[in-house]
């Protein structure tokens, strides 16, 4: 036996053109710091499960949620609904075609919709109305400052604004262009009391002045170098933005600084996508963890840039048609003191529960591809690998209540992998159980696979690796 070293996973999704440099990818799980005093630099975490908050009935996707006084305006298919904290449900109207996504702010008093044919609608606790006025133009996107509800239009790089807290009045003089380039507007959102144009070649700031006649002016020398390539995209979380440049790079803001996020290898991957354009994003928090979720439903792809470690994992469900593709969830909100998150198939808000370990009972299957380990192109025997991670996570009865684990090697850079092996976590209360493999295979690298799709706690603090080097 050779001799026994300890062995880190990687800690990012990382999808480099050569194997050998790198193929790591966390799928359904993420990095956290290890503890000082531990021989691992990290800590691999499941992403929480999701649970039924509530179902809608209606089959139809979830397109968009704004919370307003304590309750949760929903689009589900063509519907409009309220949803308060008991979850009783309310019917408000129906929008006149379903939407493909919406666009969802609120004033305090009514709640504004905007579908992607450009109509305009407000809700109410009570009604839900389709705005009229003839002084309002079909519009790209909204977003409310001061109880303005700011429209944009981006044929004609203008912007209009409501009457202060009546989203259904416009005035015909009531509007401005967004100056200093002849770029097309993207998408407005209103962030620390400004409002942020997005265009397709650069970034304009403007802020509530009080100007008769014109109420809003740009913020002298701000000006960012950059458009937007996809308006969902643009989310926000502490002051700061994050969204998918035109050059198919993902930024985030630090004030009025931009700064690229994703990786080479993950820009290299969104450069091969047909379609960006109906990619959409947003950002929450969880197990004290913030996180940026951007999906792309053309390439059925999922990227989460954890913005407390300021590393990139992929998300990913089992669909209808029992294909994993990208991740379900399609518009999220903090309601009621959990995080919810729409279905992109079904009429079901879910729960983002770390005690839940399946969606809604279908398997989450969690895969970890490590680092290239030993290519220094003497070839070497793995006599043993050995995982360090919770056991006897078995539950009472049915699938979980004896757990296993499967691993695949490649020793030719990722190109290939072997046949699956399983080893058994243990089941409920055997926690003296060892995950490990023997007699492994030999090459001049190895690239490890762990995949796990039981319904049980998911936990890897990190893997001992014992291998024998031989001569070239």
């Amino acid at each position: 036996m050779g001799k026994t070293v300890p062995m880190n996973f990687g800690i990012n999704s990382y999808k480099s053109k050569s194997g050998l440099a790198s193929a790591e990818r966390l799928v359904n799980c993420y990095a956290e710091p290890a503890p000082e005093d531990s021989p691992f630099k990290a800590i691999l975490l499941g992403t929480d499960g999701l649970s039924v908050w509530k179902d809608l009935g209606i089959g139809f996707p979830v397109y968009g949620m704004e919370v307003m006084d304590n309750n949760l305006y929903v689009v589900a298919g063509s519907n409009v609904y309220k949803v308060d904290e008991t979850k009783t449900v309310t019917t408000l109207g129906t929008i006149s075609s379903a939407p493909s996504r919406v666009i969802m702010t609120n004033n305090g008093t009514q709640v504004s919709i905007l579908t992607e044919s450009g109509t305009l609608w407000y809700a109410t606790t009570s009604t839900l109305t389709q705005v009229t006025d003839s002084d309002y133009t079909l519009s790209d996107s909204i977003a409310t400052l001061d109880g303005y509800t700011i429209a944009t239009n981006q044929e004609d790089r203008i912007f209009q604004w409501s009457s202060i807290n009546d989203t259904s009045a416009w005035a015909a003089l009531d509007f401005q262009s967004v100056e200093a380039d002849a770029s097309d507007i993207v998408r407005v959102i209103m962030n620390n009391l400004e409002l942020w144009f997005f265009k397709k070649d650069i970034i304009q700031v403007y802020y509530n002045s009080g100007r008769p006649g014109f109420v809003f002016d740009r913020k002298e020398g701000v000006f960012i170098q950059k458009g937007c390539a996809a308006k969902n995209t643009v989310a926000s979380l502490d002051g700061a933005f994050y969204f998918l440049g035109n050059d198919r790079i993902i930024y985030t803001t630090g004030g009025y600084q931009l700064a690229p996020i994703s990786t080479f290898p993950i820009s290299q991957e969104i450069e091969k996508y047909s379609t960006v354009s109906d990619a959409f994003g947003f950002t929450y928090i969880s197990n004290g963890h913030k996180f940026y979720c951007i999906t792309f439903p053309t390439a059925d792809t999922t990227w989460e840039y954890n913005i407390t470690t300021g590393l990139w994992h992929e998300r990913q469900s089992i669909n209808s048609s029992q294909r994993n593709g990208r991740w379900r969830a399609t518009c999220n909100a903090f309601f009621a003191g959990v995080n919810l998150f729409g279905d992109f198939e079904t009429g079901i808000i879910y729960q983002s529960n770390p005690d839940a370990y399946t969606e809604n009972g279908t398997a989450i299957l969690r895969k970890i591809v490590s680092a290239t380990q030993f290519a220094n192109y003497s070839r070497a025997t793995v006599d043993r690998f050995t995982l360090m991670m919770d056991t006897g996570v078995g539950i009472a009865e049915g699938q979980g209540s004896s757990p296993k684990i499967m691993l695949r090697t490649s020793f030719d850079g990722a190109k290939t992998f072997g046949s699956i092996i399983n080893q058994p976590l243990g089941e409920i209360g055997t926690y003296e159980k060892e995950v490990a493999w023997t007699g492994v295979g030999y090459g001049r690298s190895a690239i490890f696979e762990i995949t796990y799709s039981e319904p049980t706690k998911f936990a890897i603090v990190g893997a001992f690796l014992n291998t024998t080097i031989g001569n070239s």
